[in-house]
């Protein structure tokens, strides 16, 4: 006969199951785990950890000074046209305002602020005689360009929202809060700046275009973490690998009345002095430390002979997180330099940043001064350097592969690439071509 189990016994068996699983979960431990509790990571990050990160930590400071620099390797110019032409007197004017009230090297920090932050901005100080909560009215020339004013996230938070939607700034900011005392490093520099500005006069700078950018930090925060760690720890354990703590051992034998007698001072404030002794002990090397009827025992540090595996892990973690070669990220540090490949990445990867993140503002930038007078209307173009042309060296090591090409092509009768192919590679311009036969004509009757 065979059993068949009604409903009801089948609800009992799988009520009993539920049970057993719950108290073996409760015995075993749950398997799910809290990742950022188990391991010491943030919950959430907000601006003030971002900033104290790029301050304190030394990857994170080469991991955003990397992308900045790269990008910043050198200062744009403001033409008139793409066509490459003698510089006119008015784009004189503008390269040397930029240059004498170092415009570009205040937009590059506010650049290099962005990518801490969730987003940074460039306040564009104009000479229009309205005060700094109105939009901007006509100004007259490049001159009026007096000032741009890097700021922080947290310098430069939105007030008031745009939300009129037959606006069209609907659902942008309205109006900016400036703040200069938000982010302080204890300098005394006079009076910090506190007002409301226009969204006319500030640049914003972010991944996004916009105030909801996401920092380069972001990503790799826990590897930064795990980093600090191994660095702390094996500073630590080297200390105390060189200067151990102690442990006491007071024998029953001991004569503590005697010792308390030898070092001045009461039975009852023995424990105390002890401490003072182990402490002046600890604190330096030049220290000795006797105590009649106490063994004091040194505990032993024991550090990996290789401390690299532990902090590689998170330093190519991190350096995946910003796309950046782990050995363009620290230099040249091993002896072993980065790639052609390496650098060749690295240099597409900082030209799309350009390209995606900072033009868009400069290009913005152009078209306010246009539109208040600062330029006149026409075609401005902002250039820049090929972040992706090969250096100097690539191009003669290119050249030089071309020239073994055509000696190894000789006895084929024929070479691929001409002298000024060659030449147009390594970096020079091509030689006029000689209209001169290479013979002389003959003369009639010769």
């Amino acid at each position: 006969m065979t059993y068949r189990p009604n409903r009801q016994s089948m609800i009992r068996n799988a009520r009993t199951a539920s049970t057993l699983r719950s108290q073996l979960a409760a015995v075993m431990g749950d398997q799910k785990h809290d990742h950022n509790h188990d391991f010491g990571f943030p919950d959430q990050i907000n601006f003030e950890q971002l900033y104290s990160m790029w301050d304190r930590n030394s990857l994170a400071t080469a991991g955003v000074s990397r992308i900045a620099e790269t990008l910043w390797r050198d200062d744009p110019a403001i033409t008139a046209g793409e066509k490459t032409h003698e510089e006119t007197p008015q784009e004189k004017e503008i390269r040397t305002t930029f240059d004498d009230r170092r415009l570009w090297a205040k937009l590059a920090d506010a650049y290099q602020r962005s990518l801490v932050g969730d987003y940074a901005g460039a306040i564009l100080r104009i000479a229009d005689g309205q005060p700094w909560d109105q939009p901007v009215s006509r100004a007259v020339g490049i001159k009026a360009v007096w000032d741009i004013i890097p700021a922080w996230e947290k310098q430069l938070a939105v007030s008031e929202w745009d939300l009129n939607p037959a606006s069209p700034r609907y659902g942008l900011p309205a109006m900016y809060q400036f703040n200069e005392a938000s982010i302080g490093d204890g300098k005394d520099r006079g009076a910090s700046r506190s007002l409301h500005i226009h969204p006319d006069r500030v640049l914003i700078m972010s991944s996004t275009g916009d105030t909801f950018g996401r920092s380069v930090l972001r990503a790799g925060f826990n590897d930064l973490i795990t980093y600090s760690k191994v660095i702390g720890a094996g500073g630590e354990g080297f200390w105390k690998a060189a200067r151990s703590s102690m442990t006491l051992n007071i024998d029953k034998e001991a004569r503590l009345q005697d010792l308390a007698e030898a070092m001045g001072v009461t039975l009852d404030k023995l424990p105390d002095k002890l401490d003072e002794v182990i402490a002046d002990f600890v604190g330096g090397y030049d220290k000795a430390f006797m105590a009649q009827g106490i063994t004091a025992t040194p505990l032993g540090v024991t550090l990996p002979a290789n401390p690299e595996q532990y902090y590689n892990g998170p330093l190519q973690a991190f350096a995946a997180s910003i796309n950046c070669p782990s050995k363009i990220l620290i230099g040249n540090q091993t002896g072993e330099r980065a790639s052609t490949e390496d650098v060749k990445s690295w240099s597409a990867t900082c030209a799309s940043r350009r390209s995606r993140e900072l033009m868009p503002v400069l290009r913005d930038m152009m078209q306010r001064f246009e539109r208040w007078g600062i330029l006149p209307a026409g075609d401005w173009t902002i250039t820049w350097s090929d972040l992706t042309e090969p250096t100097g060296a690539d191009k003669l090591a290119g050249a030089k592969t071309m020239a073994e090409i055509n000696a190894a092509s000789l006895g084929l009768g024929d070479t691929p690439f001409s002298a000024q192919e060659i030449r147009e590679q390594a970096g020079f311009e091509a030689e006029a071509a000689d209209d001169t036969p290479d013979q002389p004509p003959v003369a009639d009757g010769a």
